[in-house]
This record gives C-alpha cells, sequence and structure tokens, in this order.
C-alpha cells in the first residue's frame, strides 16, 4: 500500500467523546491560568528587583564577595589563651614592677610636699609680717667706687645687691599675703 491511498480517505472522524474532551479541556484551562498568574509574579518581582539590578558593576562585586569563617574547637581557644597570657606575663610583670616603683616614689614626693606645707603653714602662723626685723647686709657697706675692686668683684657685687633687693621685694609680698590671710 502506499501513503497516498491510506490517507487519501480523509480525516477521519474522532472516536473520544465529547465529555472526554471535556475532561481533558478543563485541566489544560487550570495550566494555563496558572501558567498566567506565574507570569504576572515574575513580571512584578522583576519590576522590584530591577532598581537592584541596574548597577551590574556593584552588585557583582557584592556577590562575588566570599566569606571564610574559621570554627575552632575549645580546647584550641583555651590552649591559645594560655600560651598568649604566658607571652604577655614576662612582659607585664617589669611593666608592673616598674609602676609599683613610679607609685612609691610619687607617693614618697607627696608626703614630702606635705610635709613642707605643714611647716610652711606651721611657720607662716608663728611669724608675724611686722615681727621680721630688717638686718644690716655687708654689701650695704661696700663702696663700689674704691679701686681695690676688680671689674668681675664690682660686677658679682652688683649682681648680688639685685637679687637681694628682688628678694626683700618677694618676702615683703609674701608677708602682705600672709597679713591677709
Amino acid at each position: 500500500m502506499s501513503r497516498q491511498s491510506y490517507y487519501s480517505a480523509g480525516p477521519r472522524a474522532s472516536r473520544l467523546r465529547e465529555s472526554m474532551v471535556v475532561d481533558v479541556v478543563s485541566p489544560l484551562d487550570a495550566c494555563v491560568n496558572a501558567a498566567e498568574a506565574c507570569v504576572e509574579t515574575l513580571g512584578s518581582a522583576v519590576t522590584k528587583l530591577e532598581p537592584g539590578v541596574q548597577d551590574m558593576g556593584r552588585l557583582k562585586k557584592v556577590l562575588r564577595a566570599q566569606h571564610h569563617y574559621l570554627v575552632l574547637p575549645a580546647t584550641e581557644v583555651q590552649l591559645r589563651r594560655v600560651e598568649y597570657a604566658t607571652a604577655i606575663e614576662k612582659q607585664l610583670e617589669p611593666l608592673l614592677a616598674r609602676s609599683a616603683q613610679l607609685l612609691e616614689s610619687e607617693a614618697a614626693q607627696i608626703r614630702r610636699l606635705e610635709g613642707r606645707l605643714a611647716e610652711i603653714q606651721g611657720s607662716s602662723r608663728a611669724v608675724e609680717p611686722k615681727s621680721v626685723p630688717r638686718r644690716e647686709c655687708a654689701l650695704d657697706g661696700i663702696d663700689m667706687r674704691d679701686k681695690t675692686l676688680s671689674i668681675a668683684q664690682r660686677r658679682k657685687i652688683g649682681t648680688l645687691k639685685n637679687r637681694r633687693q628682688k628678694l626683700l621685694e618677694e618676702q615683703k609680698r609674701l608677708m602682705g599675703e600672709m597679713g591677709s590671710t
């Protein structure tokens, strides 16, 4: 038989019943509706993700970033802690000893300064500003025009007189402050 004779009869009649056709169409229709819903969902997802995807270079960089975490067992961590503690302890002992010495020296200096303060406060209460007599000084009797004095001696005497004058002024100022307190 040739092909032409097989198809020459024309389309043959469907042997499916109409109820079977309806049973096949309703699931296909449900499938089409579900596919349409999926396409709508994908469309809304694309519109929501579009602003974030526009900067593709930054997105690629973010996606390429890899984070590696190392999880160590507790025994390893404890061993490292002990190891680091002993290493640091060797460095800390001299520092602690040095800081203790500095604290002791500071405490001693504070005690000395407090003692001085007590002496000054005790002596300032005992001394009245007007009861301090002015003593005669050997510098007052020296004549600067004396030819026996060398230039260096005259300069030294002038310096000493200036120092004495400044000290007397400072004494007067301090006595005035003590008198007012």
